[in-house]
């Protein structure tokens, strides 16, 4: 029988099999979560290796199940109130618990998010005095880099990669993920972060070197308090030529068209996801102000570039701010 492992994330409290690459919480309380395991562990599946993918629902469960190109599938099967979970993986090969343990915390929770009614998006979410800015945009766009970089400038770090969009008494907001930030090597250097102290994402089987980095400063992930966002910017391509960041305000129109673009893994689940979900998401959209910023290509500057986004949000702070608990 395998260990049974407990981790507090996004206000829920997850039991899981597969032991989670963040810390274990100390909640003692029912799982809202319970995560199983059996079969094997294939090799770690990446968006550009998904050969076919599919959501079904027998009235009791739902199964969303993932071909494998030459290695076999996933399965994730869900009960219909999504507080079961049974993860089954059947492939030739093997592979380190810690590889699939990244890839659990991604989409088996924007799926269990989606069958709660709640939009979540490819995005993180730094604060300042418990005043949340949105980032997102594409893979690579610089999204953790410029994240690392407001975490110097004194923000504390709310979420990294998935961030779920909640509406309280009218404003928008967010709950805390895992207290962790991924990161790529050049981009700690770059902010005079020591590389050697940041663990790695993957074993030794993914040549990829993405990094944890971890900051300092206590993680908002053991709190259930909810934090409201205040300013989102959609990152572009960086740009050559430039020295300080572009950025441009958009028409809550505009942004009621692109936020539903930066749903964690679009391609994958977007005919999947419900006509209230995107409802929700474009009532997200047009509470609060959303920009487009292009970044100088030079990631050297970074800090400079993260003071520059904080300043312009300063103006969307609110310094009365009531509790949306």
């Amino acid at each position: 029988m395998r260990q049974k492992r407990h981790y507090f994330a996004f206000g829920i409290h997850i039991e899981s099999e597969i032991p989670l690459s963040v810390e274990e919480s100390t909640v003692v309380s029912e799982p809202d979560l319970s995560i199983k395991f059996s079969g094997n562990f294939p090799l770690t599946p990446r968006i550009s290796s998904i050969e076919s993918y599919e959501w079904s629902s027998d009235g009791d469960n739902g199964t969303f199940c993932m071909k494998i190109r030459e290695s076999g599938y996933i399965e994730y099967r869900f009960s219909n109130n999504a507080f079961k979970l049974e993860v089954s993986c059947f492939g030739e090969h093997d592979i380190a618990e810690k590889d699939m343990s990244v890839f659990l915390m991604g989409i088996p929770l924007m799926i269990y998010f989606n069958l709660r009614g709640i939009p979540s998006i490819h995005g993180n979410v730094i604060s300042f005095n418990n005043q949340g800015i949105l980032i997102t945009g594409n893979s690579g766009a610089g999204k953790s880099t410029l994240s690392a970089g407001m975490l110097s400038a004194g923000g504390k770090f709310v979420n990294d990669d998935l961030t779920p969009l909640i509406i309280r008494n009218g404003e928008a907001a967010t709950l805390p993920g895992f207290g962790r930030l991924k990161i790529y090597p050049q981009s700690l250097k770059a902010l005079n972060f020591d590389v050697e102290s940041a663990p790695r994402i993957y074993s030794e089987n993914f040549p990829e070197d993405k990094r944890w980095y971890i900051p300092n400063r206590k993680s908002n992930s053991e709190s259930s308090d909810i934090v409201p966002i205040r300013a989102a910017y959609f990152l572009t391509e960086r740009k050559t030529g430039i020295s300080e960041p572009l950025i441009t305000r958009l028409s809550p129109g505009k942004a009621c068209i692109m936020l539903p673009h930066h749903i964690l893994m679009e391609r994958v689940f977007r005919k999947y996801l419900s006509r209230k979900y995107f409802e929700e998401l474009l009532n997200f959209a047009t509470l609060i102000p959303f920009y487009q910023v292009v970044l100088p290509e030079d990631i050297c500057h970074t800090e400079k570039y993260a003071n520059d986004i904080l300043e312009n949000s300063r103006q969307h702070f609110n310094n009365n701010q009531s509790s949306l608990c």
